[in-house]
């Protein structure tokens, strides 16, 4: 059947669309046959081209990572595809095609997590052995090294002496060789990443000298995040492990007065957001969204007093600036750093910030009255119940700001950007919180979301309204004299007959 593979890889690998087609059609057929693995794992040890051996590794994983086949598969035949991976990875020298070896032992190790397993010893020392002794080898087995990290996570717990020596002589000769900004490196961090919550579980002499020296593994973590002329994953990965450096060594960061430096920079991450990003809430692969992600979880890590004092001394001026992006990064990094700031904000500056927000609301930029609405929104959902004695007044601002934005839509001078997804999640998160206390408040938040359903509005702002109108309706037996209007706002949405645009919001009127 091996030779069946080189046909299927090969159509798969064409730019012939029906060639694709034809080639998936035999896959499935190839993927039932009883020896399929033992051909995919032929075709991986031999000398066939690069792109095939790559695919052929991929194929392997994508077969493997059914738990089914794996189970279905002998104590004998699971050593044996094993052996063919170990050998396979000992004798790869292409990069591309050892990475992908890589994924498919992780995913193997995966099924070994709970049990000592000699096998993931053994990959684990040839690991070791060609990352120190061959630097041309040390990024896709370092690679390796993260894969099992992630997937056989408490199994290596067994293993940290080892694993400890291998970053500490990674680190030590990629210092030297100035390669730190390198591939390598950064998967050594993605791999130590998970780990981290073993090294204290062993004694000091097993732990890499690198890790006792706090301020050189926070300056080079942070000097990494910062630089734009390293690889936009390697950033990312180095943010991520900011904040779990933080969860372990936190006395000692803070005691050498690295806190400041390291809120420094994720702000200023957080700045560079682009302009004209529809996603202030960030995507998961933007600089600012690995800043605040590792802001958040510092924020759970560290105290409030210790923390919000330093943010405050960026914040402030931030938001006096004239930058539109400094500004939106303070409400933003206000809302994400919310939950875990929670005690001492409700206690001390509550008020004081939410008067800040208050102003923020009016802010010229569109995008960062996103950032104050966000902010808003979460201060409604992680300050209860402090923050209910000013949510009349936050629901007055809020319906005072819905009136002007229909208006100023039906006029055509404000755009649907992220700023108005933002006001409605604070609108809906404050209606929520309230309960029964929205009662004086109900007929102008009803009277504006009927007058924004029932004329000719976007479908964006009519949607948005149907979401917010669910929310009110959890303030119980208070929406009963307004069930009958309810009613026939829905029916619009709901009728068997209707255009297709309006047929959009049906699933929106279902779940309202």
């Amino acid at each position: 059947m091996a030779n069946i593979f080189d046909t299927i890889i090969e159509g798969l690998l064409c730019p012939d669309n029906n060639r694709i087609k034809e080639a998936t059609v035999q896959l499935y057929e190839a993927f039932k046959q009883p020896d399929v693995l033992w051909n995919l794992c032929e075709v991986l040890t031999s000398t066939r081209a690069v792109e095939v051996r790559q695919m052929t590794a991929v194929l392997l994983d994508k077969r493997l990572s059914d738990i089914g086949v794996w189970n279905g598969l002998s104590f004998d035949q699971q050593m044996g595809v094993k052996k063919y991976l170990l050998e396979a990875l000992v004798a790869e020298k292409v990069r591309a095609v050892k990475s992908a070896i890589g994924r498919v032992v992780g995913t193997v190790s995966g099924y070994h997590n709970e049990k000592k397993d000699q096998w993931i010893s053994d990959v684990l020392k040839y690991t070791f052995e060609r990352c120190v002794l061959d630097p041309n080898e040390s990024e896709s087995d370092s690679y390796t090294f993260s894969a099992i990290a992630e997937s056989a996570t408490t199994h290596l717990a067994d293993e940290m002496p080892t694993v400890c020596k291998m970053f500490e002589t990674i680190m030590v000769n990629s210092d030297a060789q100035n390669t730190l900004a390198s591939r390598t490196v950064a998967n050594m961090f993605n791999g130590m990443g998970y780990l981290i919550p073993f090294l204290g579980e062993y004694p000091a002499e097993y732990v890499p000298r690198a890790f006792h020296d706090t301020e050189a593994v926070a300056k080079l973590l942070l000097d990494a995040s910062a630089c734009e002329q390293i690889e936009k994953t390697i950033r990312l990965q180095c943010m991520s492990f900011i904040s779990e450096f933080m969860r372990v060594s936190k006395t000692e960061i803070l005691r050498q007065n690295m806190l400041l430096p390291i809120v420094r920079v994720l702000f200023e991450l957080i700045c560079k957001q682009p302009a004209d990003s529809e996603d202030d809430e960030l995507d998961g692969n933007s600089y600012a969204e690995g800043a605040s992600h590792a802001l958040d979880e510092i924020a759970m890590i560290v105290s409030g007093d210790q923390l919000l004092p330093l943010l405050f001394q960026l914040m402030e001026p931030a938001i006096q600036s004239t930058n539109n992006l400094t500004r939106r990064a303070a409400y933003n990094c206000m809302g994400t750093i919310s939950e875990g700031c929670m005690e001492i904000i409700c206690k001390q500056y509550l008020e004081v910030m939410l008067n800040v927000i208050k102003t923020g609301t009016q802010d010229p930029d569109l995008s960062v009255r996103g950032a104050v609405f966000f902010a808003l929104g979460q201060f409604s959902e992680n300050f209860q119940p402090d923050i209910n004695k000013y949510s009349p007044e936050i629901l007055t601002m809020l319906l005072e700001y819905l009136r002007q934005l229909i208006g100023d839509m039906k006029r055509g001078t404000v755009p649907i950007t992220k700023h108005v997804d933002q006001f409605f999640y604070a609108l809906e998160k404050c209606c929520e919180s309230m309960d029964e206390m929205i009662d004086h408040h109900l007929p102008g938040v009803m009277d504006c979301l009927f007058k924004a359903l029932n004329s000719p509005h976007t479908l964006t702002l009519r949607s948005y309204c149907l979401s917010a109108l669910a929310s009110v309706s959890g303030s119980g037996k208070l929406i009963l004299p307004y069930f009958s209007q309810i009613v026939a706002v829905m029916q619009n949405y709901l009728l068997k007959d209707c255009d297709e645009e309006i047929g959009r919001l049906r699933i929106i009127a279902i779940n309202t």
